[in-house]
This record gives C-alpha cells, structure tokens and sequence, in this order.
C-alpha cells in the first residue's frame, strides 16, 4: 500500500469513528480563537478604506488571506458599522470593525463551511466580549442565525488583537436556513448616508409603519435580492390595515420568538428599541415573510434607550423592562399588531417563560460564560489593540463598568435581577398547558396521533408533508382526555409540532418549536 493511500485510508477512520474531528476545525469557534491574517497590498489601505467609509462610497481593497491554514490570494476588505467605526475612529484607534468579502473576485471562494462573507466586530461597547456571541448561541436555539464565533486579526503582520466574527445574512445563509437562496430580502436598517426626500418623515426607523409614499421605504430599507419592493409594501400594507390571516404572509411564531428575545435579553438595539433596526426580513418560496436577528454587540443592556421613556434608561428600569413595552404602540406595529391577538398574546409569554427556563433560571448562562472567558481571555489580556482594559472584560461580567462618559450594565447584574422581577409577572402565571404523554398509530390508510394533554382547552397540530416549506394545521379533538387528529396516510407529517391553550396561557410542544419539532416515530 502506498503512503498516499495509507493516509487517505487512516483519515477515512478518523472522520468515521470521530466525528468531532471536522468540527473541530470550523472557523467559527466559541471553545477556541480563529486567527485571520490579512496582509493588503497597498500600504496605504487604511487611509483608503476610511476615505471609502467617510465618503459612503461601497468599494473594497484587495488582500491576502490566511485562516486555518487556508489561503486567499485576493479577498475584498471594507470598514463596516456605524457608532461601532465611528466612536473608535474618532479617537484615533485601530480598533474598527472589517467586513471582508472572500468571494468578490474569485466566485467559488469560501471558507470550509461555505460562508463567503466574515464579519468582524470590534465588540464596541462591550468589553467582556461575549455579549453577541451568547446571544447568538441562545438565539439560534429557537429561529435562525448567523454562524459567530472568536477570531484574532493580524493585518500586515500587526496584532489587532479579539474580534467577533459572523457569518452574513446572504445568499449562502438563506441556502443553508431555508433550503433556497430564491425569495425577496430586506435589510432593515436605514442608510443613513442617503439625502430622504422632502415629503417623508425625519425620523428614520425601520418600524414597518406604512406611507402613503411608496418611495419613503427606500431610505429606511435596503433591498438584498433582484427585486421585492411590491411584495414588501404589501406587507407593510396588510400589518398597518389588515391582520386577518397575517400568519399567511408572516412567520408569526419566528416574530413572536424575536420580541421574546429581544425582551428576555433586553436588546434594545433592534426592532424593539428606540431606532428600530437590526433585523432583516426574508420572503421565501411559500411566499412566506421570516425575520431574522442581527447584530447583537449591545445586548444585555448595552443600549439603554427603549423609544418609550425619555432618557437613557437605569439600570433598575432595564432589569424591570416591561414586555409589553409596545403592546399599544402605532409605531410598532409588528409588536402591536400582532400582539392584538389573543393567542399570540398567551404564545408570546410563554415563549419568555421557554427562554428563561432554557438559559437564566438555570444558570446555564453562566456556564456558557465562562466557557467564552476561558478560551478568550489570553487574547484579550494580550498585546493586540484593545478597544477596553483587561479589568473591565473580567468586571463587565458581573458590575456595571464605567467606559469613557458610558456606563454599561454588567451581564449577570441584569440577568439575575431580570428573572427575579419576570417571576413575578404574568409570564409564570400557572395553570400552563401541558403535553404528558403522546403517540402515534397507523391503520389502513390514516395515521392517528393521540395525546395526553393536562390543562387544556384547545389543541391545534402543525405539520409538513415535506422537509421544508408551510405548516399545515389541523385541531385535535377531545375524547374522554384523549386528545386525537387523524391524517390519511398520504399526509403523513415528515414534521410536526402541537400548539395548546387554555383560557389564559399557551404553550408549543416541543417549547422551541417550529425550530425544534416532533418527528414520526
């Protein structure tokens, strides 16, 4: 046998008998740090790329990649972020946030998993670091998101020490979510870079309210794909006038789940905040509108302004933020609409209740944490630039830190005293509907699922006939407290999930449900 063959041979056994062997060479990685090294071509590249930025002009510099060995000739480099570039750049510090583009001049270029776009944060108001990653890692529990992981940069052979990478929201993340790149995308974040026309408001928020002036959307949304504006102020449209059958055009359970997290993990920096941004949102081939999460840098309270109270929110009223902050807000119609409904209402609390469970009351949080801080912290405490002081990583986790003229809640500080104060609302209210027991039956030509189903009044089944695509529904009904629904067996579920209620709460089974789901037995 030739040594060749040997070794293939021998990594064939490897990757069969240890699977973790491939995982653990994902570039993104939070139990470990990624190095990038970028070496640009021409030696003025920072001058270049902050002329570029100042002057909103969308070009990039080319510059040699390595990473895990991996090497790229030519990958397309920017500045990225707003208050994130600009509060740093004021100052005079290296530090800025880079978005690099691996496939601009080579199509077929990507990293091992397939991301082509890397997205590096300064982490900017957060000195422990963690804040978007943990995020991340507890989002994607229950809705899609973006890969995330630590990464340490090297530009032109100087340490630019910690950063966090995401993957984007693009085509290759849509491929990979939602199992097609086809469908309308919107990134809703105003450009701020534009010059708005005169008859729309001042204000500029991604709020979803409707104009009367079609091209106002223009300055608040950014278009992703080939086209979609029509099918977006349709949408916009049936939110601001007519919810009926709104779960026919809007994944309503990703939307509720959105708000929950946002509220759980106080990110106010989103949709849910005073600029009501962040976030996009994805017509796929159901014709369906999904939303997704992003940039999570100031979570945890890291950005203290709800859009409600004037000010800059304490901390005691960031521990004590309401979650039905917008429940009767014109302004954000996608809370308040939605939250009109009765069913979505009792869903909505539950879903805070799912979280809390899940992550905080726990402690799994804190595992999570120094796990983070345990792979991160020679880095961080390194000589690579530094944006905040190695005692502020390790205070911010637990105390309120002092950054310049800003005070930033510490991470445990808010979440401890948080599930101390949502214990005490509604969100635990008992008396919730539970699943104690089901299971499945086929005869002839149906299959029948029967459930054991404790402080219930309705039960709705959801399920697909494909592995991807709409949930179909049925009602189960209630026969002697066995709960039943019977499909014929052409429509056998590949995946389901039951939705039950009583008159004042309600709860999904699976709790993470749709993103986690029953299969057939």
């Amino acid at each position: 046998m030739s040594i060749t063959a040997r070794s293939t041979r021998i990594l064939f056994w490897i990757l069969l008998l240890c699977p973790s062997f491939l995982t653990a060479q994902s570039d993104f990685r939070t139990d470990a740090i990624t190095k990038v090294e970028l070496d640009f071509y021409d030696e003025s590249w920072e001058k270049i790329l902050k002329a570029f930025k100042r002057n909103n002009i969308e070009k990039r510099l080319p510059a040699r990649m390595v990473i895990n060995e991996m090497v790229f000739d030519s990958v397309a480099v920017r500045f990225k972020g707003n208050s994130s570039y600009n509060n740093p750049s004021k100052k005079e510090s290296k530090k800025l946030p880079f978005n690099i583009d691996i496939n601009e001049y080579h199509k077929k270029l990507a990293l091992k998993d397939g991301t082509n776009k890397l997205k590096l944060s300064n982490s900017f108001r957060d000195p422990t670091f963690i804040r978007e990653v943990l995020s991340y890692e507890i989002i994607k529990t229950y809705m899609p998101a973006p890969k995330v992981g630590f990464f340490e940069l090297v530009i032109n052979g100087e340490d630019y020490g910690l950063y966090v990478g995401t993957s984007s929201i693009n085509k290759q993340f849509l491929k990979s979510e939602f199992g097609t790149k086809k469908g309308r995308l919107f990134k809703c974040d105003p450009d701020y870079g534009l010059n708005d026309i005169s008859n729309c408001d001042i204000e500029r928020l991604a709020n979803l309210v409707r104009f009367e002036n079609e091209e106002c959307y223009k300055y608040r949304y950014e278009l992703k794909s080939k086209k979609g504006w029509d099918d977006f102020s349709k949408l916009i449209n049936k939110l601001n006038t007519d919810v009926s059958e709104l779960d026919k055009v809007l994944d309503v359970y990703a939307t509720l789940w959105m708000h929950a997290l946002n509220m759980v993990l106080v990110n106010l920096d989103s949709y849910t905040g005073k600029l009501s941004h962040n976030y996009y949102l994805y017509r796929d081939t159901s014709k369906v509108w999904q939303p997704i999460m992003w940039d999570l840098n100031l979570s945890f309270g890291g950005f203290p302004f709800d859009g409600g109270l004037s000010g800059k929110l304490s901390n005691k009223q960031l521990i004590e933020f309401p979650i039905f902050i917008h429940f009767e807000n014109p302004d954000r119609p996608l809370i308040s609409r939605l939250l009109e409904n009765n069913t979505y209402r009792k869903l909505y609390m539950g879903m805070v209740k799912t979280i809390s469970e899940d992550y905080f009351l726990n402690n799994k949080y804190k595992e999570m944490i120094a796990q983070y801080q345990l792979a991160i912290r020679s880095s961080v405490t390194g000589k690579g630039k530094k944006l905040y002081s190695a005692s502020d990583f390790e205070n911010n986790i637990s105390n309120t830190s002092k950054l310049g003229k800003v005070e930033v809640i510490g991470i445990q500080e808010l979440m401890d005293a948080r599930m101390t104060y949502l214990k005490e609302t509604r969100v635990f209210a008992p008396e919730q509907p539970t699943l104690f027991d089901k299971k499945e039956l086929i005869d002839s030509s149906n299959w029948i699922l029967e459930s054991r189903l404790l402080k219930t009044d309705k039960a709705i089944l959801f399920y697909r006939v494909e592995e991807k695509g709409a949930w179909l529904q049925k009602e189960l009904k209630n026969e002697l407290y066995n709960w039943k629904v019977t499909l014929p067996l052409a429509e056998r579920p590949q995946a389901y999930f039951l939705q039950l209620e009583n008159v004042g709460n309600a709860s999904l089974q699976p709790s993470a449900a749709p993103r986690q789901f029953f299969r057939p037995e």
